[in-house]
């Protein structure tokens, strides 16, 4: 039963932290990561970032990449941001052009260690993204209402 509980919230691909939740669009592989580290949304400005989101009703696009090479485990992430309100509405994701993105290397080369490094590589973005400048979400939210102005 906790198996298919599990599974369920994870195919949700909802970022859920304390009282707060907001929507992702990120790949079942990386929710697999998760569940296998049992190790979810872990940085310290999630609720800070979760109610930004919520003010100005965004998901969050996550994507990643990452290989093992012969010195090193290579992890990279890339956000951008989504209007949640024309996906509801269209089953249209539509990802702003501005984004943050995140490295992380690590000298131990294994699946193990490629896995753990996408999860911190990919929360170490959204800590950017939540303490990203006003000037950074002031250009998203221009695309954004403009967006939802030619869409209406």
């Amino acid at each position: 039963m906790k198996k298919i509980l599990l599974a369920l919230l994870l195919t949700s691909a909802s970022l859920t932290h304390a009282e707060c939740t907001f929507e992702t669009y990120v790949g079942q592989d990386f929710l697999d990561i998760q569940a296998k580290l049992g190790k979810y949304w872990n940085f310290p400005s999630f609720n800070k970032l979760c109610e930004k989101l919520k003010k100005h009703n965004l998901g969050v696009g996550i994507s990643h990449t990452s290989y093992i090479s012969s010195e090193e485990t290579i992890a990279s992430s890339t956000i951008r941001l989504y209007p949640h309100d024309i996906y509801k509405k269209y089953n249209l994701v539509v990802m702003m052009p501005h984004v943050v993105t995140s490295l992380t290397t690590h000298p131990e080369r294994s699946t193990p260690i490629e896995q753990a490094a996408i999860n911190h590589d990919v929360n170490n973005a959204l800590e950017k993204l939540a303490n990203s400048d006003e000037d950074f979400w002031n250009k998203n939210l221009q695309v954004i209402n403009q967006l939802r102005k030619n869409m209406k």
